[in-house]
């Protein structure tokens, strides 16, 4: 988690996951995320906008991304559940990154 959340922290600790996860306070669009497994976020569209890039380029193919009550605009959700009230956006990063797949489907063969 690049957010160090107090709240967060102690959750992990009850759950008795803490030793599973690793909480660090960072800049979030300078961070290296590359070793990130599993991203929420609880940020306002226009971050999520200029952070979208930067995950799918470091974020492994299959990691997972949730974002609560805020979309990543025209990038289509995996799923889109409701939860005590509000939309949780779910996505899991491509093998291909969807920039470079409708380029390579636009290129003539």
């Amino acid at each position: 988690m690049v957010r160090h959340d107090a709240d967060a922290v102690l959750a992990a600790r009850d759950a008795g996951r803490a030793d599973r996860m690793r909480f660090e306070a960072a800049v979030l669009l300078t961070t290296d995320a590359r070793w990130i497994d599993v991203v929420t976020m609880y940020l306002p569209l226009e971050v999520n906008l200029r952070l979208r890039p930067r995950l799918v380029e470091q974020l492994r193919p299959g990691t997972r991304v949730v974002s609560h009550a805020f979309d990543m605009g025209d990038r289509k959700p995996d799923a889109k559940p409701r939860a005590g009230g509000s939309t949780v956006y779910r996505w899991r990063i491509p093998d291909t990154p969807p920039e470079l797949a409708e380029r390579d489907h636009a290129r003539p063969r």
